[in-house]
């Protein structure tokens, strides 16, 4: 305890007396025990300094998690200790707990010095961000988001971005204020903006990184400081390109790279063939030698072999040999953290219009750089002449490589969804992805389906097609047809499609089958056999592979809730909490017994039927563990005979986050290490309710599922 600048905030340190602090880790109070004979008087302000560690999640400012208390009394004379009222800090003391943004990138289409830029921007977010909220980003000193003397700017979504957003800049710093709200929970963000460099590089080697926040209109969120053009990190954790590339006086007329091969490293093991050529039109570098750079995507590896091998003979494009050499200062080698970076050093002139080119062995990545499969990097080459500083001489020109074919041809971002968990249960799987070559007449794709796992029928009919839904997800064109096939070799169970006339363009896609899920939960397997693998094939044989496959995990069958059902004639009519019109919003109340105990901090997951809509910030309730609230108000009471509801224990903290048709309730005590456990009580059921939107007609598959915990029940029959 103690105070050094307690008098420029016109306050006295507090009187502790010394070693009289007393701080408790699980119920986080520090008690502090004032001095002999010492008093605080009435009006008088006192400070305290603490030492504390941050909680390990974030915590919004107007989280009701983020609360601190105070809390005085009289001395304990004769045993009797006279306690005040708790005091709260107020709002406009209390402060955030930040998140973190990760896999932060800003990547510039141009390295030209004074000119206008386009950066493309992403990163991966920790807290939902909602509309009304803002992404600021704020550029190294120099760079301008101000183009011309309009004070606004625009935004060009790429991947999950609003279309509706605000954008206002004042020097280096753009606010982005968001129409519609960002996902949190790790979801990837892409978009572009315009900026201009500065004038020069004023000799330095690099402009310094880039910061980005987001916050809501009430607290700050997640943030990020050092975001450069590739969020590559190091064996420590710290960043491995900590401050932006910079400019040049000089672009380049000509500046291409070609990868003869696009399969995975992982999946052919040989390296590849990066091609590079190149050609400016009024420029002469007729002094050597001069460093040159090559950067590549994060997950690209140099791999020039043992004798470290550069090609620079021609390769067909009508170019001149480049007349350089490996820099013996940097040997490469594909364990180095910056692996992706090759330098070089000419050998000979360079002189304007004369096209060169050079190959080197590069390793590809199993997915596409600045994508959500592989967010480390955006996609953006560059070559560089000359880096500048005491090593990389001075700066000549330098310009973006543009990549005929960017894609890795590898399925990525495979998701795998199923409509229950319960053991020997048949329900929808719907498998989402995204593929990077097409599928043309006679090509296949397989869902490969784990050991144990059965081909599910629907209506009556084994090996069908269910309803994928998402307005960013296209299905497999109707004239595919689907068969349930048994893999020669190891005997896999598989849905395969047989590709029609209607080809299948690289895209993002989904498809929905039924399956039945083992009957019991499996032991412990391998990765590989307890995993969906969707592949990829050219031919009707299978033998040619059209992108690399991918796998999700199969999640472990959950236990089965003895009883759950949805609560429709014991609601209070009066609270006007039901709502069953069509598309209206209503509450759904729902009843639930425990088979076994629980870790007092779970999730509870609802799935509606298709058609209903779950908001994204989503209403829930669990009462106050004495009224039964969860059936209309603090006033509903029930009939002496009605034994069987109980409450959710009285403090416990909840929080719904909504997708689709989905809720994920988080549900903890207010007072962590408060209990131990959410107890089972055998024939006693748990109420609580969530608020959804009706859809406009009834479901024909009118049946929701109730997950709490590691325990389930499927089928439980709507309204």
């Amino acid at each position: 305890a103690g105070a050094p600048d307690a008098a420029s905030m016109g306050c006295v340190p507090a009187p502790v007396a010394a070693g009289g602090a007393t701080c408790k880790l699980r119920t986080r109070t520090c008690s502090l025990v004032m001095a002999a004979g010492a008093a605080l008087w009435a009006g008088a302000c006192y400070e305290l300094s603490l030492l504390v560690d941050n909680p390990t999640r974030p915590l919004a400012k107007n989280d009701p998690d983020n609360t601190w208390t105070l809390q005085q009394s009289g001395a304990n004379g004769w045993g009797l200790r006279e306690w005040a009222q708790t005091s709260y800090l107020g709002e406009q003391s209390s402060f955030a707990v930040l998140g973190r943004l990760t896999s932060a990138v800003v990547q510039p289409d141009s390295l030209i010095c004074g000119t206008t830029v386009q950066l493309r921007i992403h990163f991966v977010a920790a807290q939902r961000v909602p509309a009304g909220g803002m992404v600021q980003i704020t550029a190294p000193e120099g760079f301008s988001f101000q183009i011309g003397s309009s004070s606004d700017c625009y935004t060009d979504g790429q991947v999950n971005w609003p279309s509706a957003v605000t954008c206002t800049a004042e020097g280096s710093i753009a606010n982005l204020t968001l129409g519609a709200a960002l996902d949190g929970d790790d979801s990837f963000h892409s978009f572009e903006l315009k900026a201009t460099y500065p004038s020069s590089n004023s000799g330095q080697p690099a402009q310094g990184p880039f910061q980005i926040v987001t916050s809501s209109p009430l607290s700050l969120l997640d943030a990020v400081e050092n975001v450069s053009w590739s969020a590559q990190a190091g064996a420590s954790g710290s960043p491995v390109f900590s401050e932006g590339l910079g400019c040049w006086p000089n672009g380049l007329w000509l500046a291409e790279v070609e990868i003869d091969d696009m399969f995975p490293y992982s999946l052919t093991e040989r390296a590849a063939n990066a091609t590079i050529v190149f050609q400016w039109s009024d420029l002469d570098i007729d002094v050597s030698p001069v460093e040159v750079v090559v950067y590549a995507p994060a997950g690209y590896i140099w791999d020039l072999g043992s004798n470290a091998d550069l090609n620079v003979t021609g390769t067909g494009h009508g170019a001149a040999d480049a007349p350089l050499m490996l820099s013996p200062m940097r040997t490469p080698d594909v364990d180095l953290e910056d692996a992706n970076v090759l330098h070089l050093l000419t050998t000979g002139a360079l002189y304007r219009q004369t096209l060169y080119t050079f190959t080197a062995s590069v390793r590809v990545p199993d997915a596409t750089p600045g994508s959500q499969a592989n967010p480390a990097s955006g996609s953006f080459w560059y070559l560089a002449f000359g880096s500048g500083g005491s090593s990389g001489g001075e700066r000549r020109a330098a310009a973006r490589l543009t990549q005929k074919e960017p894609q890795v041809r590898a399925v990525s971002g495979l998701v795998v969804h199923r409509s229950t968990a319960t053991p020997g249960a048949v329900g929808a799987l719907i498998a989402t992805f995204t593929t990077a070559t097409t599928l043309h007449e006679g090509g296949r794709l397989l869902l490969e389906i784990p050991a144990g796992f059965a081909f599910g029928a629907h209506l009556g009919q084994a090996c069908s097609r269910g309803s994928v839904g998402g307005e960013d997800t296209a299905e497999i064109p109707a004239d595919a047809t689907l068969d349930c096939i048994q893999l020669p070799g190891d005997g896999s169970l598989a849905f395969e499609w047989s590709i029609g006339a209607t080809s299948v363009p690289p895209g993002h896609y989904g498809v929905s089958v039924f399956v039945q899920n083992p009957v019991t939960s499996p032991g412990v397997a391998d990765s590989y056999s307890m995993a969906f693998w969707l592949r990829t094939y050219s031919d009707s044989s299978r033998t040619t592979i059209a992108d690399a496959a991918a796998s999700a995990p199969a999640d472990v069958s959950m236990k089965t809730l003895p009883q759950a059902d949805l609560v429709t004639e014991y609601i209070d009519s009066g609270s006007g909490i039901s709502d069953w019109r069509p598309g209206r919003t209503t509450w759904v109340v729902f009843a639930f017994e425990l088979r076994e105990d629980i870790p007092p901090a779970f999730e509870i997951l609802v799935r509606a039927p298709m058609g209903f809509q779950v908001a994204s910030s989503c209403g829930v309730h669990v009462g106050d563990g004495s009224t039964y609230s969860p059936l209309g108000s603090q006033g509903t009471s029930l009939p002496s005979h009605l034994t069987q509801f109980i409450l959710f224990p009285p403090e416990t903290s909840v929080s719904c986050v909504g997708h689709g048709r989905e809720a994920r309730i988080s549900v903890s005590p207010a007072v962590p290490g408060s209990r131990s456990t959410m107890p089972a009580i055998a024939g006693k059921v748990y109420l609580f309710r969530v608020e959804v939107t009706n859809p406009l007609t009834t479901p024909s598959s009118n049946h929701w599922l109730l997950r709490v915990a590691d325990q389930e029940f499927s089928g439980i029959l709507g309204f």
